[in-house]
């Protein structure tokens, strides 16, 4: 008999919001509403660095999985 997928059992956290997040609470310009643009800088890395690490930390404090998405269009 197959088993379960083991991320089956526990609960996972994903961001939401990216692009609008990093526009309208934390000030960074998004041409064409696009946060991939982001990676072509150590600035933009780092903004992105900073958003993931606090959904990151956040999971941890809960004890759940992280499903961790791009910064490409989803």
């Amino acid at each position: 008999m197959p088993r379960p997928l083991p991320q089956l059992d526990r609960v996972f956290l994903t961001d939401g919001g990216l692009e609008t997040d990093l526009m309208y609470n934390r000030g960074v310009e998004l041409p064409g509403f696009s946060a991939i643009m982001l990676l072509r800088t150590d600035q933009g890395r780092a903004a992105l660095d900073a958003y993931f690490r606090e959904y990151l930390e956040f999971a941890r404090r809960l004890g759940v999985g992280f499903i961790l998405e791009s910064a490409s269009w989803r």
